[in-house]
């Protein structure tokens, strides 16, 4: 099975990342901010209709955390967000 979002929401899912060390000490991951390790996995169709979207698959997102939606599929954690809700897509240098 998999996840389609319907109208102009977007699936987003934590990604992983390497764990980090500062030094000596590892970072543990409460101490890290989840917002920005969120990206976007699936687009809803009026996202499909607007071949120019600034928002693709994969990107990084900054969005508000009060309005995104938590649901658990298949033993995974999503967050399904409007596209509304999104602020900004997060570049890397």
């Amino acid at each position: 099975m998999k996840l389609k979002p319907i109208n102009s929401r977007v699936i987003l899912k934590l990604f992983k990342e390497e764990k980090k060390k500062t030094g000596l000490i590892e970072i543990p991951d409460s101490a890290k901010k989840k917002v920005n390790d969120m990206a976007i996995i699936v687009r809803g169709p009026e996202y499909l209709e607007d071949s120019e979207s600034e928002i693709k698959i994969g990107d990084k997102v900054i969005f508000d955390i009060f309005e995104v939606k938590h649901i658990m599929f298949e033993e995974e954690e999503y967050l399904v967000a409007e596209r509304k809700d999104i602020f900004a897509v997060v570049e890397e240098d």
